[in-house]
C-alpha cells in the first residue's frame, strides 16, 4: 500500500537517507545508509557482474532456492550441501 496516497504520512523520502522516496529497491541497492551495511556484511549490492534490473530477482531465486533446500533436509532426508545449493541457483538463474 502507498501511504503517501492515503495520506498517512507526508511525505515518501526514505527514513534512513531523507534523500529518496523510499522503494524496496533504494532500501536494497541505491540508500546511501544502506550500501555500508551490505558493505560491512561483505555483500556488493548489486553485483557488478548481475544487472541491476536482475538483481532482485536472482536474490528472490536464491532465498527460495535455500528454503527448498530446507525443506529437502525436512522431508526428504537429503544432506545438506553448499555446493549443491549453489549450483541449482546458478542453473535456475541461467549464469
Amino acid at each position: 500500500m502507498n501511504l503517501l496516497l492515503k495520506n498517512i504520512i507526508d511525505n515518501d523520502n526514505c527514513e534512513l537517507c531523507g534523500s529518496s522516496a523510499e522503494s524496496p529497491d533504494h532500501m536494497a541497492m541505491h540508500c546511501p545508509f544502506a550500501a555500508p551495511f551490505w558493505g560491512h556484511l561483505g555483500i556488493s549490492i548489486p553485483p557488478l557482474h548481475i544487472p541491476v534490473m536482475a538483481f532482485s530477482s536472482y536474490l528472490l531465486l536464491c532465498v527460495w532456492q535455500l528454503w527448498k533446500h530446507r525443506n529437502d533436509k525436512v522431508f526428504s532426508r537429503l544432506i545438506p550441501s553448499l555446493a549443491r545449493l549453489l549450483a541449482t541457483c546458478k542453473d535456475e538463474a541461467k549464469l
